[in-house]
Formats: structure tokens, sequence, C-alpha cells
């Protein structure tokens, strides 16, 4: 019985280390009022913490760089990142800010001068880059989503027969799978996702214990 129990926490264990790849920490470029249309170029990118992005200005005029919210986008948050007005010149070197990522969950930006216009970035913003600039620019109103993912899997055991599947759903808020549309020049990258990874893992989980140990249900 121990040994069977210990497989159980074996597969789980392994599984789980799947989903956890380690990666070395990277400093993302973007460029701020990037060409006639003022924008940030790329408009997002793909982070994990321990990552930063360097803002660059050195597009002539008065940019600025501003944390704010999805469902507030021109409005800065309190204590919020803020690098100021930046003026740049046709004469001046380019200047830059840098943002130190904390986290893999979706931050939100603007250049306060020109967010109405749709001059907007976010990191990690999943599929919702798109709605983000349009609520900044009075196009449509802030709105929230999530994605349900669901794992099911069969385990033969040899000896045994086939194990009764489990089926485990999973309510999830998006937080690291890039929108495709905008992201280029390589600046952002798409995170592995571990949801699927780990559903599966506890779905085998629980077939393992349902199957050796079926008094536990």
């Amino acid at each position: 019985m121990l040994y069977e129990f210990t497989l159980v926490a074996s597969v789980v264990h392994f599984l789980l280390e799947l989903a956890s790849p380690t990666y070395a920490y990277q400093q993302l470029t973007v460029a701020v009022g990037s060409g006639a249309n003022n924008r940030f170029e790329p408009q997002f990118v793909s982070a994990d913490k321990g990552d930063s992005v360097l803002f660059v200005f050195s597009q002539e005029g008065n940019y600025s760089v501003m944390q704010s919210s999805f469902d507030r986008p021109c409005q800065k948050t309190s204590r919020g990142f803020d690098s100021g007005l930046i003026p740049v010149s046709s004469q001046s070197s380019p200047r830059t800010a840098e943002y130190a990522v904390n986290s893999s969950d979706p931050v939100w930006f603007c250049s306060r001068n020109y967010c109405k216009s749709g001059m907007v970035f976010a990191i990690n913003p999943s599929n919702s880059f798109t709605n983000f600039q349009q609520i900044a620019m009075g196009l449509a109103d802030a709105s929230t989503s999530s994605t349900t993912v669901t794992a099911t899997s069969t385990v033969v055991v040899p000896g045994s027969g086939t194990a009764t599947s489990t089926l485990v759903t999973l309510s999830l808020v998006p937080t690291a799978t890039a929108d495709t549309s905008s992201n280029s020049n390589g600046a952002g990258r798409v995170k592995h996702r571990t949801d699927i990874v780990t559903a599966m893992s506890i779905g085998i989980g629980l077939q393992l214990t349902a199957l050796y140990y079926p008094w536990w249900w």
C-alpha cells in the first residue's frame, strides 16, 4: 500500500515539475512614441517576475509612461509607475525609464498626453489588449473574462484494468498568453502556460488515488 501511495505522489510531482520550466530573466525594450502614430512599439509584451521593461524615449516629442488600470486606462494608479513627461528634441540623446516586473499578472500603462488617441501599453495582457485600447479611446466599456479549462485522462494500471476517468474543470482568469496581433520586433515572448498540465496532474493523482484507495471516496 505504501508503494502505491508513493507512486501517486511521484507521478503528480513529476508532472508539476514539467509545468514549472526555468529560464533566464530578460530585459524587454519598448520604444515610446514610435513613428508618426504616437504608439508604443511593441504595444505589449509577455514577461515574468524578475524581468524588466526598458522604455526608450528617442522619438521627438514630449511623452511619458504612466501605470494605469484596465477599466481606467488613462488614469494613474495610486503609487503606480510614472516616468513623468520626458521631452526629446532632435538634438538630444535617447532617454530611458525602466520598470521591474514583480509578478506575472497583467499590468497596464499609457502615455498621459496621448492616451485617448490609443497610446497604451500592457504587460501580460492575455487576449485583452485590444479591448483595453478601445476603452482608452472611448470605443468600448470595461469588461472582464475568464477561461474554462477541462482536463480528462485515463490511467491504465497493468493487471488492474482501467481506472475510472476523473474530470477536472478549472475556471481561470487569463494571465500570460500573448495576443500576437501586434507583438513585434521579438521584444515579447509567449510564456509557458501551466494551467492544462496542472489540471492533468490533479486529474491523474485523483484517478490513482481512487484506484488504490477507493475507501477515500
